[in-house]
């Protein structure tokens, strides 16, 4: 395959500011994610924690017996 050398510049330097511009959004939502709140992220554990517990608590536990008969 016969290319022309400006061609091929010209897709390399696309293609290259494609991945800058791909990596640069990647590090902002990581430095999104990593500059939440304290009470964002304690917000977010009790959640997490509180739908772990009523998935195991004893209206759960009640649920699945009263399935069984």
């Amino acid at each position: 395959m016969d290319l022309n050398p400006y061609a091929v510049e010209q897709m390399v330097a696309t293609k290259l500011a494609e991945a800058r511009e791909a990596s640069r959004r990647r590090a902002l939502v990581r430095d999104l994610r990593e500059r939440r709140p304290l009470r964002a992220r304690l917000g977010a554990w009790l959640i997490h924690a509180g739908q772990a517990l009523a998935h195991s608590g004893p209206v759960a536990a009640k649920e699945r017996h009263s399935h069984a008969r």
